[in-house]
């Protein structure tokens, strides 16, 4: 029997999702970084926080961790692609703080994905893109890749 998923779900609040789940968004170096001004170091930018535009489905794509732990794979191992090299952790709780909403939405080839969305599947305030930014801890970050979370 074929397991088919619905593509992109209207926004809702998971409730098999707690707060103090485990959130991973992966990491494209190539449009996830910006040099700090201030620094002068490359660092995480806070448009890796960004959903997707409405015509996608409006949502950020994230991997939820306790369903990776619970198929028995390894989290690292799991995110980790040649486009992806990289990836961040935060709780939903950070998501859910700032009024966004945080959903199940498993796809063909990753069950374990899952959307943040802004309630009318609009972009993200860049309050709530700083919070996600402020509230997150590296998962895996390649020795190579020379960037900072600010």
């Amino acid at each position: 029997m074929a397991i088919s998923f619905a593509p992109n779900p209207e926004p809702f609040n998971d409730p098999e999702i707690a707060d103090d789940d485990t959130l991973i968004r992966r990491v494209n170096p190539e449009h996830h970084f910006t040099m700090d001004r201030n620094s002068g170091k490359t660092r995480l930018s806070s448009k890796a926080f960004s959903a997707s535009s409405p015509s996608l489905g409006g949502g950020m794509s994230i991997d939820i961790a306790n369903k990776i732990l619970d198929a028995g794979l390894d989290l690292k191992t799991f995110v980790t692609t040649p486009k992806y090299i990289a990836s961040v952790k935060f709780k939903a709780s950070a998501a859910r703080g700032v009024g966004l909403l945080v959903g199940s939405s498993p796809t063909d080839d990753n069950p374990y994905h899952g959307e943040v969305w802004s309630p009318d599947r609009g972009r993200f305030k860049s309050s709530q893109q700083r919070a996600l930014l402020n509230a997150c801890q590296w998962l895996h970050k390649p020795e190579e890749l020379e960037a900072e979370i600010t």
